[in-house]
């Protein structure tokens, strides 16, 4: 009886460990956030990530809850913009994209916040494995062209507490 109740016990305490650094998805709860800019003549996007866990250490995932971006305004069309979310991972010095997480082919340049949308499931997560880091890219194609695009890499090392 005894050596049920530890072992009861110990699958408690990693059932307990587990949760802390996971939640589940697109909680309201969210306690990190990441975020970074970049600029297209003059212009400036911005994009973040927001999650319940902060991982520290290979091994350690947690749920991208929401992600959205702001795009600075610009005379013009406003509504001509594509912004795209891809889950990445470092490997051999470079990001290597995995897979989509969301996008917006009419992202509009306003200068207030937008919440991007989820296309996969299950809800994408960034962390550490013994190679190196999962992340989140968020790229910008102002203008609906090629030729005027930036990005921003949001890594676990970036999340820092919101509370």
């Amino acid at each position: 009886m005894n050596r049920l109740v530890k072992a009861i016990a110990a699958l408690f305490v990693a059932t307990a460990l587990v949760v802390v650094t996971t939640s589940p998805a697109h909680a309201v709860n969210v306690r990190y956030r990441a975020a970074q800019s970049c600029f297209v003549d003059g212009r400036e996007f911005r994009a973040e990530i927001k999650t319940y866990g902060k991982p520290t250490t290979a091994g350690q995932y947690t749920e991208v809850q929401q992600w959205g971006y702001v795009m600075e305004a610009a005379g013009g069309d406003a509504s001509n913009s594509r912004v795209e979310a891809t889950r990445v991972k470092w490997v051999d010095g470079s990001w290597k994209r995995l897979s989509g997480i969301g996008y917006d082919t009419a992202a509009r340049e306003d200068s207030y916040w937008h919440a991007g949308q989820f296309q996969s499931d299950p809800a994408p997560y960034i962390g550490y494995d013994t190679v190196g880091p999962f992340a989140v890219m968020v790229r910008v194609y102002f203008d609906a062209s090629i030729f005027k695009t930036c990005q921003v890499t949001l890594r676990p090392y970036d999340l820092y507490w919101i509370g």
